[in-house]
This record gives structure tokens, sequence and C-alpha cells, in this order.
């Protein structure tokens, strides 16, 4: 087990080292634009110091020290101008390029299962958008400029050295192993802080999204305003959470200000006087150490100016990774290895190919459908979820290619956790799933399966792009095929704008029974062999449940898994499972090749057929 733990931080250890070389190649440009910047900053407070060394001489300041001093303040202020011009560009490109990858490849894993659902949701939302322009912020613009100011106390002594004098040269170097214990210090005491705000965060997205998702839910029980309360209050708590960062934030400021800024100023003031009595500095080089002196500051200036965003960048981080890593599972495997793929693209600097390279294998897939299918199974498979009991409890199934399967039971018993242990959208606690008799992870069972739920999710646009969702480079002549395997392509046809109808969310505009059959037909255009439907007639009338189980017994080139509660989707059925006490059994058949099921079976599904 020490072993195990050991490879798998190694491997995270590997995977974050690949993950920090992803991104545009700018980010050296961007420093090195920083350096040419504090060689032009410690170049004009040289000249300034001149001048006004002069004019307290009460000398007067010729033409000639005007043209160094322009030219080293263009030199500063052209290289951070630069810099920041390099880097936001970079952060952008990093962004666009990088969120390509990790929702192309890495989100379809869902390897989550044994975290709460709501923080999960909360969790990924706020990873892929907020997380990762902070992500991108914290490489791009951050570490450069962080860089460039650490490099400043080397740039200074080095100067002091060759130009001014080597005994006060050394005496700063002592002074610069400071700055980095100090940097670290404070980074260190107020990751415990930034953590509890990244947490909030999470919380008030997860609970956001799913108030969105369930406000017509909400409206009909009159619960609205008790959800924006609760709203309210994790708004609240987000805030506090966020100031509590900010307070800490001042807090290094005011540190840095009140002593390792008052400690370099004097000591390096001191210094300038003792050497300049002794004849070993020139007026003007013992102002200008002065003036360095305060310049020294300027790493622990950008760390308190910018602490917000380096602590939320590194947290952000080490979530991308996770992402990262669920990707190179997959990376092996016949499907979902596209985000893998362009990761990698990424790290050696060419362009991602996510679109044509997604879409490649579902492609593939449709046209050879018929001629294979996968086959799932699973040994010793347990699942609980956190802070409850066992809801599988060491499960061995199998289920061959092509084959169709039933899986019945009481409410609650575990059906649907079931299936979505099939569709990698949980992990089990125990045992291993596999397909074609080979190990799978998450990713791969994602890629391998098409779930259809009991409602249907219908993104608000036409028809033709809520198919194209699932293969972008469909032809018409193939969304016109998976219409016609569902019984929808004559529907579809007798609208006045065919496929290119409008609908409304979550399939307004369409009766249930023809969304429910326009997500089949997208199950299908996916080119997946495993279909796992949770009840894909429960929220339809008795005609349209009746068209779905024709459209499901004309499918015979899948590896069906359904859930159901309708006996009349059992007929044509190889097998019936039933979910009972956290196992798994088979059910025997009758005579007529119809399943025998248990008489709870009946009971339940009288009862709520009578509601």
């Amino acid at each position: 087990m020490p072993f195990k733990r050991a490879k798998a931080g190694k491997r995270a250890k590997d995977s974050l080292k690949q993950l920090s070389q992803v991104g545009p190649k700018e980010r050296r440009w961007a420093v090195l634009a920083g350096l040419i910047s504090v060689v032009g900053t410690i170049w004009a407070l040289e000249q300034l110091a001149d001048w006004v060394v002069r004019l307290a001489n009460g000398q007067q300041l010729s033409g000639d020290l005007l043209v160094p001093a322009v030219l080293a303040t263009l030199l500063a202020a052209g290289g951070q101008v630069l810099r920041m011009w390099i880097s936001y560009r970079s952060a952008t490109k990093l962004e666009v390029e990088l969120g390509r990858a990790l929702t192309g490849g890495s989100l379809a894993t869902n390897d989550l299962g044994r975290q709460d659902e709501e923080e999960r949701e909360g969790a990924t939302l706020n990873l892929l958008t907020d997380g990762l322009e902070r992500y991108t912020l914290y490489r791009q613009t951050f570490l450069p400029q962080i860089f460039s100011a650490l490099a400043i106390p080397l740039l200074v002594v080095l100067w002091v050295l060759v130009r001014y004098d080597w005994l006060s040269g050394l005496i700063l170097a002592l002074a610069i192993p400071l700055i980095p214990l100090l940097v670290g210090g404070f980074l260190k005491v107020m990751r415990k802080v930034s953590s509890a705000s990244r947490k909030e965060r999470n919380n008030l997205a997860g609970a956001y999204l799913d108030a969105i998702k369930g406000m017509e839910t909400l409206q009909y029980l009159a619960a609205s305003a008790r959800v924006a309360q609760q709203l309210a209050e994790r708004g609240e708590r987000n805030r506090q959470a966020i100031m509590r960062l900010l307070a800490g934030n001042q807090l290094v400021l005011f540190v840095v200000d009140l002593s390792f800024s008052l400690f370099m100023v004097a000591g390096a003031t001191g210094l300038a006087i003792w050497r300049y009595s002794g004849g070993h500095l020139s007026a003007t080089h013992a102002v200008a150490l002065v003036f360095l002196s305060i310049f020294l500051l300027e790493p622990m200036d950008q760390v308190g100016a910018f602490f917000y965003v380096a602590m939320g960048g590194i947290a952000a981080g080490r979530g991308l990774n996770r992402f990262w890593l669920q990707a190179e599972d997959g990376a092996t495997l016949q499907h979902g290895t596209a985000g893998a793929q362009a990761l990698r693209q990424l790290s050696q600097g060419q362009q991602p190919s996510i679109g044509p390279s997604v879409t490649s294998n579902a492609r593939e897939t449709r046209e050879t459908a018929g001629a294979a299918s996968a086959s799932i199974s699973g040994h010793q498979v347990s699942f609980a979820y956190p802070q409850s009991g066992p809801v599988l409890n060491k499960l061995d199934f199998s289920v061959p290619p092509k084959s169709r399967i039933a899986v019945v039971g009481p409410s609650g018993a575990g059906k649907s956790t079931f299936l979505k242990l099939l569709s990698g959208q949980l992990s089990p606690s125990e045992g291993e799933i596999s397909l074609q008799s080979q190990s799978a992870s998450a990713f791969a069972l994602s890629q391998a399966s098409a779930p259809v739920a009991q409602t249907t999710w219908l993104f608000a646009t036409t028809i033709r792009q809520n198919l194209l969702l699932v293969a972008p480079q469909a032809s018409e002549a193939e969304l016109w095929s998976a219409l016609e395997k569902v019984q929808l392509a004559d529907e579809v046809k007798a609208f006045p704008s065919g496929l290119d109808t409008e609908i409304g969310e979550q399939g307004m505009g369409l009766s249930g029974g023809q969304a429910q059959r326009l997500s089949l037909a997208r199950a299908l255009l996916s080119g997946r062999e495993i279909l796992l439907l949770d009840e894909p007639t429960s929220a339809v009338d008795l005609v349209a449940e009746e068209q779905i189980r024709d459209v499901l017994a004309g499918i015979s080139d899948r590896t069906m898994v359904m859930v159901t509660h309708r006996a009349g989707l059992l007929p044509g059925v190889d097998q019936v499972w039933e979910v009972v006490d956290h196992g798994l059994n088979p059910l025997p058949h009758n005579e007529d090749e119809s399943p025998l099921l248990p008489s709870s079976y009946y009971s339940e599904r009288s009862t709520k057929e009578g509601k």
C-alpha cells in the first residue's frame, strides 16, 4: 500500500510537471522583457542619482545628461509594457487551448463518484471557468512577473559589484536569501485561508447551478424565496471568505513594509554613508545605492500586490492536474484518447486537434457499429456514497455484446447508481469494471457508453445542433438516418424548418415522447456501442411508451442496459436483473420466455401507475 501511494504521488508530480509545460512559449519572452525592464530601471535609478547629486552641488543639468536618462526610462517602461502585452496575450491563448483540451477529453471521465453531487458540479463548473482563468493568469502573468522580480536582487548585486564597490555588493548579497524565505513563508501561512475561500466559491457555484436547473420546480413548489435566501447566505459566506483572504493579503503588505523594507533601506543607507565616508563610493554611487536598495523590495511588493492571483492560480492548477491525470488514464484505450492526445500536443507546442480528433472515433464507430459491439463486465464491484452505508456490494456481472439487459428493483435499491457506474459517472469503491475483458477507467467507460436519462436534456437551439453536439462532422444523411431509426424523421420533416427547427431548453416545443426519441437518436449518432437507458419511458404517456418500445426493439447492433419499472419494455430482453439487498440477482424466465418478476415489482408498479 505505501508503495502504491508513493507511485501515485510520483505520477501526480510528473503529471503536474507536464501540465506546467503546456501552453504558449511566449512566457519565456515575457520573462526576457521583464529582465530588460529591470536593467533599464537600474540604469535609470543611477541616472536619477547623478541628477540629485549635481543639483545638490548647485550644478546645472546639461543636455548630454538627458539622452542616457531618456534611453534608460524608455528601456524600463518599454520592457514592462512588452512583458504585460506578451503575458496577457499568451494567457488568453493558453486559456482557450487548455480549456479545449480539458473539456474535449478529461471532463468526460467524471471520476468523482466519492464526492458530494452538488459540490462536484459546482467545483467542476468553477474549475473550468473561473479556475481556468485564474490558472492561466497565474501561469502567464504572475510567474513571468515574479521571475523578473526575483532576478532584481541578483542584477542589483552584480551591478554594484561591477560598477560601484565589491564590499557593498557582497553585503547586499547576504540579504538576498531573506527575500525567497519571506515569500515562501507568507504563501505557506495563507494557504489555508485560500483553500477555505476556494471551497466557498465551489459551494456557491454548485448551489447556484442547482437553483438554475430547478427553477421551474422551485416556482411550482413556492420555494423560490427560500432558495434565494439560501443562495444569499452562501454568497455572504463566500464574501467573508474572500475578505479573509484579502485581509491576509494586506497583512503581507504590512509586514513587508514594516519590517523588511525598513531594515533594507536603513541598512543600505548606513552602508552607503560608511563606504562614501571611507572614499570607496562616489556621491553618485552612494545615492544610487540607496535608490537600488528600495528597488530590491520589488519582489516582496509583487508578492503582496498579486498574492491573491498566486494562491488562486496554484489551487486551480492542482484541480486541473487531476483532470490531466484522468485524461492520461484513458490515453491507451480505443475511445476517449482525444483529450490526452491534445494535452500532449499542447506540451509540445503544437496546435491541438480537438474538433476533428474527438469526432473521428465517433464517425468510425458509426460506420462499424453493425460489425462489432462492446461487452461490459464487473468483478466484485461495490459502491457507497460518503457518510452512508453501501449501495451496491460485491457485484459480479457480464453483459455480452449486442445483448439487452433490463434492470429492475424497488425504488432506492441502487439501479440508477449501477447505471452510473457503467457509464463512468461514478467510480467503484471496490472491484473493477471491464470493457472487452480489459479493465476500464471511468474515462473509457464514459467514452464507450451513451446514457439516456429519465428526463432528456436538450439545448435551446435547433434539432440539427442538438444532434451535432455528439458528432460535429455527421453528414445530413447521417442525421436523417438516426432520426429514421427512432421513428422521428417524418415528424421532423413535417416541421416548417425541418432539422433547423428551434426548440427550447429541455425540449420545449417537443412532446415528451419526441424529446426522448431525439435523445435516443443522439445516443445512436454518437457511435458508442453501449446504450444505458435510465427509465426511458417514465416521463411519457402510454402512446409514446409504445413508440419508444418499438424503437428499442429495432436497435439490434448495440449493447443495451436498461433500468425500468414498465413491464411493457421487458419483452425481447435477454436477461432481467433485480437489484435488491445491495446485490444483483438474475431472474428466471417463464415458459413463454417472459421474465418471472417478483411480486414486489408488480405492487410497486401498480402503486406508481395508480398515482
